[in-house]
């Protein structure tokens, strides 16, 4: 199926009433937990390209948060899960409650904790009806579910590490760009900042400090 091109104003409505929701919902979380307080939000998605095949109600957004001096361990040998660790202890004590025991951060515990807002945020949103859609197990997204009669729009919060750091050892034999893209593309590419996702990696049973790295392979 080819995707067809969406109406400006088809786009621009459902858009903005996520775009008021969300907003509300950063605005919110920056001021409840002081390790969440650098959060940005960064939309993506098909939807905010204007292609889609169906209604405009899905879209994905990320919640990226910078973070210095972490240590990336793979957690199997895909390349693609690792878990994370701080180098140096953050100036934030309170990122002292997401870390395991032996010192890896928890992609459950920050998910979990995140969720928690969210869920007493969206209680006092006017206006429109929103609700929290129910966790999928090893879903690195927190769903919202937002009235928007007569159709309903789905968006995906996905919480993202930012590092700006060298990249894993892993990538070093990534996808093979050279030839069509250049080598001087394939440089530049991989000096931009790393992207951890919190996503469980199926080979465990349990979410721990897992996450999976965006781009892995350039």
């Amino acid at each position: 199926m080819v995707p067809i091109l969406l109406a400006r104003e088809d786009v621009s409505e459902a858009a903005a009433l996520v775009n008021r929701v969300v907003s509300r919902l950063v605005q919110a979380i920056r001021g409840k937990d002081s390790c969440f307080s650098s959060i940005e939000r960064q939309s993506a998605g098909s939807y905010y390209e204007r292609v889609k095949i169906s209604e405009p109600n899905e879209f994905d957004i990320m919640l990226v948060m910078p973070v210095a001096r972490i240590q990336l361990d793979e957690s199997d040998d895909t390349g693609a899960y690792y878990y994370v660790s701080f180098k140096r202890s953050p100036k934030e004590k309170d990122w002292a409650k997401f870390l395991e025991e032996d010192g890896k951060l928890s992609a459950f515990k920050m998910l979990q904790a995140l969720r928690e807002i969210i869920k007493q945020e969206v209680k006092n949103i006017k206006g429109v009806e929103v609700t929290v859609a129910r966790k999928k197990a090893g879903s690195p997204a927190i769903t919202l579910q937002i009235k928007n009669p007569p159709s309903e729009i789905s968006v995906d919060i996905i919480l993202t590490l930012e590092a700006q750091q060298s990249w894993p050892v892993s990538t070093q034999g990534g996808l093979k760009i050279e030839q069509w893209l250049g080598t001087k593309v394939r440089r530049d590419l991989r000096f931009r900042s790393l992207y951890l996702v919190a996503k469980q990696n199926k080979r465990e049973k349990v979410l721990r400090g897992t996450s999976n790295m965006d781009n892995t392979k350039l």
